[in-house]
């Protein structure tokens, strides 16, 4: 497999640049430390899972900085090649391609309990959980409140005050 930023660029949207996956995926892991998850949606023990909607460079990136385990525990990377393919996990990125299914997937997704994070700011009106941008080469994010608490997620108050913007929007 080539480098990250190397080879096959088709799968980046537009705005994106590759090495900025290897920073949104740590963003990800980061932001899993700072997250909780009721107990029925994360059993002690149970591995915890990211899924990729869409064709990305984040899986690897994924792949390559969480190498196995996430606070104790397993970590397990799933693609899905779009949202229909969608199976249970804890953390759901979707990318911009993607991001318009979230409307049929989330009450299900809530019921789960998954994290949902997009590249759009349609997202959030979709009832996403975080839109994640970039902004004068700083990775930021807007977080909606609603989402999470329509998930049952705690996301940590040090994270919410790095927020750009703090919304409640159902």
């Amino acid at each position: 497999m080539p480098p990250l930023g190397e080879g096959d660029h088709s799968a980046a949207p537009q705005g994106i640049r590759f090495e900025e996956y290897e920073t949104r995926a740590a963003f990800l892991l980061s932001l899993a430390k700072f997250t909780e998850w009721p107990e029925e949606a994360l059993p002690a023990g149970d591995p915890l899972s990211i899924g990729i909607v869409g064709d990305s460079p984040m899986a690897p990136a994924l792949e390559a900085l969480g190498q196995g385990t996430l606070l104790g525990r397993k970590l397990v990377i799933r693609r899905f090649r779009n949202a229909f393919e969608v199976q249970p996990c804890h953390i759901l990125y979707f990318t911009s391609g993607e991001e318009r299914f979230l409307p049929n997937l989330r009450t299900k997704l809530a019921a789960q309990g998954v994290l949902t994070i997009g590249e759009t700011s349609f997202f959030l009106g979709y009832g996403g959980a975080l839109h994640l941008f970039s902004e004068d080469g700083r990775l930021r994010f807007v977080l909606n409140r609603a989402a999470l608490d329509q998930s049952h997620l705690r996301v940590a108050v040090q994270v919410q005050r790095l927020a750009k913007q703090v919304i409640n929007q159902p």
